[in-house]
């Protein structure tokens, strides 16, 4: 049966919880605030399905992968990583006979080895797994008054490695209808709810002045833009302010009247997918991150 771990990261600016399966951070709350990461109120861990809200790490292909200007057919949906077992920093877990004691009330690091996955699903990543394939990732997180989560991964075979990443993360908000995305404006995008996205050379659409708002009828976007994004959410009277680094999109997502709690949250995902994929050599890494922080 698999050992399924959460880790509490508490301290007096915060507090948040890790689960091993998928370094999946599942909750953060700085110290007198709202929860800032959304997760539905029942989480059943199973093996080989993924772990919903909070931040899923998406890797190595996003949604379903994406390749030759085209959408493609790979499984699981947003790879691997998120239903992976990674392994904890050894100087993280300091005491074998007490896998939940952290060296650390601030601070988890977690790695991800290609050795570590099977066969048949390294094989779906973009070009195949060649033989001399091979990378490390690794993700950190860091939680006190702003969660930082980093994801960084290494080309250590010996020929390129192409991947898609993101940080599909849940953002908690009082009422999705009274929330607006700013950071966006004259960005160009992508829009998945119309017909025709999964075509070859589906057109983009240009954002206004205006921030981005959510309705029942839902949305679906990727944002050609990796900038500082603020998220004002009025029903709670705080703000949510979003860096980034090693972004070079955002993918923003509610899916509207057709789940329940869809008023509860919004996703705003740091990415590099699609034709803005990382490609890496021999030795070379990319570092994709991203900082909340709540404002007044």
């Amino acid at each position: 049966m698999a050992n399924f771990i959460i880790r509490n990261l508490i301290n007096e600016d915060g507090g948040a919880q890790i689960s091993d399966y998928g370094a999946h951070v599942m909750f953060w709350t700085p110290t007198g605030g709202f929860p800032v990461l959304w997760t539905p109120a029942a989480v059943p861990f199973r093996e080989g399905e993924f772990i919903d809200g909070g931040i899923p790490v998406v890797f190595p292909w996003f949604n379903q992968g994406f390749e030759r200007g085209r959408l493609t057919d790979r499984f699981p949906r947003h790879g691997f990583a998120r239903t992976s077992f990674w392994r904890p920093a050894a100087d993280d877990v300091p005491d074998p006979a007490d896998p939940n004691r952290l060296s650390s009330d601030r601070r988890m690091r977690y790695t991800l080895d290609s050795a570590d996955v099977p066969a048949d699903l390294l094989a779906r990543c973009t070009g195949g797994f060649a033989p001399g394939s091979a990378f490390r990732a690794a993700y950190d997180v860091r939680a006190g008054h702003e969660l930082a989560v980093t994801l960084t991964v290494r080309n250590t075979g010996s020929v390129p490695f192409t991947f898609e990443a993101a940080l599909h993360t849940y953002l908690r908000v009082g009422d999705a209808t009274r929330v607006r995305l700013e950071g966006l404006g004259n960005s160009a995008y992508l829009d998945a709810t119309l017909p025709g996205f999964r075509e070859p050379g589906f057109p983009t659409r240009t954002q206004s002045h205006s921030p981005v708002a959510f309705t029942a009828s839902g949305v679906d976007r990727v944002y050609y833009a990796g900038n500082g994004l603020l998220l004002r959410d009025d029903a709670w009277n705080r703000s949510i302010a979003i860096e980034r680094t090693g972004a070079t999109q955002t993918v923003v997502w509610n899916p509207g009247a057709e789940r329940s709690e869809w008023r509860e949250f919004v996703c705003v995902e740091s990415a590099a997918i699609r034709e803005l994929a990382v490609t890496l050599e021999p030795g070379e890494s990319h570092a994709l991150g991203q900082t909340l922080r709540t404002e007044a």
